[in-house]
Parts: structure tokens; sequence; C-alpha cells
């Protein structure tokens, strides 16, 4: 497998792999943990994308690909779209 792992500034990636590592599949199918922080949400969402574009891993599949689908170009949160402002909030009514 070829295994190229993202670095830098809040960048850190816990993993026991690397170049020419086979992995077997009778163990847990997490190869890798990258984590990502900065110092607000759209820091560490940009720090995330670049980590996950520099991220190489081939010979097996991965979840990568989904990942990068899922934060390129990065979704607005659900607070951002309007939904957590006053007067947008649906009031749940007990019954009885």
């Amino acid at each position: 497998t070829t295994y190229h792992q993202p670095g830098g500034l809040g960048v850190r990636v816990d993993s026991a792999a690397y170049g020419g590592a086979r992995i077997l599949p009778y163990y847990d199918s997490l190869i890798a943990k990258l984590i990502v922080h900065g110092a607000d949400r759209d820091e560490t969402l940009g720090r995330l994308r670049c980590a996950l574009d520099e991220y190489v891993i081939e010979g097996i599949q991965t979840n990568l690909p989904f990942h990068r689908r899922l934060f390129n170009p990065c979704p607005r949160h659900y607070l951002q779209q309007g939904l957590g402002q006053p007067g947008r909030h649906t009031k749940i009514r007990r019954s009885g």
C-alpha cells in the first residue's frame, strides 16, 4: 500500500500504518484517526479540507472519498442556515 499522512499546525494522525504495510482483515477496520483543531470552526474546517486532500492511502478501500465530498465544499452548519434564529424553532407541546 501507498501511505502518506497529512501534517502541519493543528493536524494530528493516530495510526500504526506505513507505506508498504499489509493491512490484514483480522483486526479493527480503523486504519488511522485524523484529528484537526483550530482557533474557530472555520479555521478547523479549512485545516480539515487540506488534510483530507493531502491524505493518500492506496491499495485498500477507505472512506477518504466520502469525507472529501462531505467537507469540500464545507456544508454550512444548520445553525448558520437559519434554523437557530429566534422565532424559527418548532415548539413541542405535551399532549394530555
